[in-house]
């Protein structure tokens, strides 16, 4: 897209930040903001269960493609007949089309649908649907985005291999600036039809970076904010988010409007363990040290974690296990859970979910850090993301979906002292002046 028209779609373009507490009400006020506006929306939300919420649908609890329900005329089965959007009828994306739920959602945006998708979905949106939003909003038809929880914005990219990239280099198909773009020449290689058609056209669209001569990461297109005629960001400390440095990188304007609950309001609910020998694990829980971690060591800090999950639910709490709730890294929590404690993790980056707002006893066994090619990359391009405020946000998003959200007590145990002085300092008020 050409730069003049970029400029001129983004003075054009309202970008919104409800930067709220979770539990204060986002939702509910987008949803009373969307019931009484005639323009169409794309509602994008982290799980599925949340895309039935806001439209209103059903579907078979034992369906793991969560597939709304519907009637003998092909229409949805709503939850009731009260459903503040009944009347906007959201549409969601499905398997019934010859290019997947993306062709779906582009079908649904050619008949001015109202949208419930996923990030997972929205962030795979190409050139093609986004070139109909543009061309939408250009005869006064455009649509308006909601997005609940921010986006990943930076990705791995694998689709080829370094070895690839390297070669192409050589032969001049590529070229990688001082900043690690990489660019494609299709004049010297034909893309289409071959193993690089994707990469070249990320490459093209300017969305392809080999960082430290290591990583490649995929960025989200630079315009995909600049199609909308309205966007709104429903979060939690906005400013300290992958998609804040995004939008400060590439120069795109938004407002902030700060609200809701306060540090003081929670101080009262939460109840941190305090343990002597759960609290002094002998190595730091990142997701370095554990994925490095030798399974089989009983020395090891995979073996600390999993007795000390069993010591804390069998001889501290003694709860149901529907009240528990815990994290760690993924690839050792089949490990940690020792087949005991396995249905009630919860991964450490789940977000936009009210399905554990039942639990109370939480055990959040990582230490977080940004991952240091990413911190390294933002760095290069003049921006970044302090790592203490990343690690709170990431737990405090974690603790959240909680019974914290319905104003209820909770207990916790965090056993990396980084993460918990992290956590107390926020408690005491230390971070005020970054929230």
């Amino acid at each position: 897209m050409d730069d003049n028209k970029l400029d001129k779609l983004r003075s054009k373009t309202k970008i919104i930040v409800s930067d709220a507490m979770p539990s204060s009400g986002k939702t509910t006020k987008i949803i009373e903001q969307m019931a009484n506006d005639k323009c169409a929306y794309i509602y994008a939300t982290p799980t599925l269960s949340e895309c039935h919420r806001i439209a209103g649908t059903h579907y078979l609890e034992k369906d793991e493609l969560k597939q709304p329900l519907k009637d003998e005329n092909d229409d949805y089965l709503v939850t009731d007949s009260t459903h503040p959007l009944l009347f906007k009828k959201f549409k969601h994306p499905e398997y019934n089309n010859e290019n997947g739920k993306l062709g779906s959602l582009y079908h649904l945006i050619e008949n001015d649908e109202n949208i419930v998708t996923t990030h997972s979905l929205f962030e795979m949106l190409d050139e093609n649907t986004l070139n109909l939003l543009n061309q939408l909003k250009g005869i006064g038809k455009g649509y308006k985005l909601v997005l609940d929880e921010t986006l990943g914005v930076w990705s791995t990219y694998n689709k080829i291999t370094k070895i690839d990239l390297i070669g192409r280099v050589e032969d001049k198909v590529c070229s990688i600036s001082e900043d690690g773009l990489i660019s494609w020449d299709e004049s010297i290689f034909r893309s289409k039809g071959s193993k690089y058609e994707d990469f070249a056209e990320k490459c093209r669209n300017k969305q392809v970076y080999f960082v430290n001569n290591s990583v490649m990461y995929y960025e989200i297109p630079s315009h995909l904010f600049d199609v909308f005629q309205e966007v709104h960001i429903l979060t939690y400390m906005f400013e300290h988010s992958e998609l804040a440095c995004f939008l400060r990188i590439c120069g795109i304007e938004y407002e902030i409007h700060k609200w809701g609950k306060t540090v003081d309001d929670i101080v009262p609910l939460i109840h941190i363990l305090d343990h002597d020998k759960l609290n002094n694990l002998s190595s730091e829980i990142s997701f370095t040290k554990l994925k490095n971690s030798k399974k089989e060591n009983e020395m090891g800090v995979v073996h600390e974690l999993r007795k000390g999950i069993h010591l804390l639910y069998t001889k501290i709490w003694q709860v149901q296990s529907k009240y528990r709730l815990w994290t760690t890294g993924k690839t050792v929590s089949l490990v940690v859970g020792n087949r005991k404690y396995n249905k009630q993790f919860l991964c450490f980056n789940t977000r936009g979910t009210n399905d554990y707002k039942h639990t109370t006893h939480l055990a959040y066994l990582l230490s977080v850090y940004i991952n240091p090619y990413l911190s390294r990359f933002l760095r290069n391009r003049g921006d970044g993301i302090d790592e203490e405020m990343y690690a709170l946000s990431s737990m405090l998003q974690w603790i959240f979906r909680s019974a914290i959200r319905d104003g209820q007590e909770i207990h916790l145990y965090v056993p990396s002292v980084r993460m918990r002085g992290i956590l107390l300092k926020y408690l005491n008020g230390e971070y005020n002046d970054k929230l």
